[in-house]
C-alpha cells in the first residue's frame, strides 16, 4: 500500500471545469511523475504510449499503451516510474452528467466499473479498475478520443456539447462492452446509489417522479428501493421528493417574481391548490403569506431557505 502524505494534492471541479453547464472534459498529456493526490471529479485515464507504475492507497501496478484506468470521485493516486507516458485524460463529474437518464446506466457492467466509490474501495482494499486492452480495442477508443477531442476544439459549434456528450457515452458504452468481470469491485452493493437516485429526482422534480420509475432506475423491487431509502433518509421516496418539492418552492417565492401557479407548476405539484395545501401542511403559512412576510414565525422560515433544512 501507498502511504497517504500530508500535504496531499487536492484537485477540486472548480478548478478544473471552465463551467457548470457540462462538467466534462479531456486533454492529452505528457505524463510525469505524478505524487499522491486526490480528485473531486471521475477520471478515465486511456494510456498511449510509455509505460509507469500508477499507484493508488491500496496497491500499485504497472501501465502502458492498452491500459484504461477508472478513477472514482475522490479518489487517491499518483504516477512513478514515469518513462515517455504519453496519456489521455477523460474528466467528469458523474452527478452532474444526464447518466442517470440513460439506459447505460442500469447495466451491470457500468455499475461494476463506475458507480462503486472511493469508500468502497478502501473497505475491501481494492485498487481501482485498470485494464489492458488489445491493440484493435485500443484503436477503437484512440478513434474516439480523436473526435472527442477535435469537438472540444470547435469553440462556435452551437451543438458541440451535445456532440461531446454523445462521444463521451459511446467511450462508455465501449469501456462496457469489453470490460472483462476480473477487474471490477465484484462485492460492492452497486443496487443503491444514492448520490445518482438524487441527482434523479433533482433534475426531474418538476414533473411526476412515481415509485416504479425510482425502482426501475435502481435495479431493484419497489420494497428493496422503500427500505433502502428509508435506511439512508429516515423516510419514503416520496416523502423525500415532497419535501425538495417544498424546499424549491421556498426559494422561488423569496428569491423570484414567479406567480404561485408558476412556481406550484416548476416544482411538480399537481396544481396550485395541492401546492397551497402542502405548503400551509408543512410551514403553517399559505405561499403567499411567506412570501410578503406576515407568515407567523416567518425568519425561521426564511433560516431553512439559507441553511437548507427540512
Amino acid at each position: 500500500m501507498i502511504s497517504e502524505s500530508c500535504t496531499e494534492r487536492y484537485l477540486s471541479n472548480q478548478r478544473y471545469f471552465i463551467s457548470d453547464r457540462l462538467m466534462l472534459r479531456g486533454f492529452y498529456n505528457n505524463q510525469r511523475d505524478m505524487a499522491m493526490h486526490h480528485q473531486e471529479f471521475a477520471e478515465i485515464v486511456f494510456v498511449l504510449s510509455g509505460e509507469a507504475d500508477h499507484f493508488s492507497r491500496n496497491a500499485e501496478e504497472p501501465i502502458r499503451r492498452g491500459s484504461i484506468l477508472i478513477v472514482p470521485p475522490g479518489g487517491h493516486h499518483g504516477y512513478s516510474n514515469c518513462h515517455d507516458l504519453r496519456i489521455f485524460v477523460m474528466i467528469f463529474a458523474p452527478d452532474r452528467l444526464p447518466i442517470p437518464l440513460l439506459d447505460l446506466y442500469v447495466t451491470p457492467k457500468y455499475r461494476q466499473i463506475f458507480t462503486p466509490t472511493q469508500k468502497s474501495y478502501e473497505e475491501l482494499n481494492k485498487n481501482y479498475p485498470m485494464q489492458f486492452f488489445s491493440e484493435a480495442e485500443f484503436k477503437e477508443f484512440e478513434r474516439l478520443l480523436e473526435i472527442f477531442d477535435d469537438l472540444q476544439q470547435q469553440k462556435n459549434n452551437p451543438g458541440r456539447d451535445c456532440e461531446i456528450l454523445g462521444i463521451f457515452m459511446c467511450i462508455l458504452g465501449r469501456i462496457c462492452d469489453l470490460w472483462r468481470d476480473e477487474n471490477t469491485v465484484q462485492r460492492v452493493d452497486l443496487s443503491f446509489d444514492m448520490k445518482y437516485i438524487t441527482a434523479y429526482i433533482t433534475k426531474n422534480i418538476n414533473r411526476n417522479i412515481s415509485l416504479t420509475e425510482l425502482s426501475a432506475l435502481c435495479c431493484m423491487s419497489q420494497n428493496t428501493l422503500l427500505r433502502k431509502f428509508r435506511k439512508a433518509f429516515g423516510k419514503s421516496p416520496m416523502n423525500y421528493i415532497r419535501e425538495q418539492r417544498l424546499r424549491l418552492s421556498m426559494e422561488l417565492l423569496q428569491n423570484s417574481s414567479l406567480r404561485i401557479e408558476e412556481i406550484a407548476t416548476q416544482c411538480g405539484f399537481n396544481s396550485s391548490s395541492h401546492f397551497i395545501s402542502m405548503f400551509h401542511k408543512k410551514y403553517g403559512c399559505t405561499p403567499s403569506d411567506f412570501r410578503i412576510g406576515s407568515a407567523p414565525g416567518n425568519d425561521n422560515l426564511i433560516d431553512i431557505v439559507k441553511t437548507g433544512e427540512k
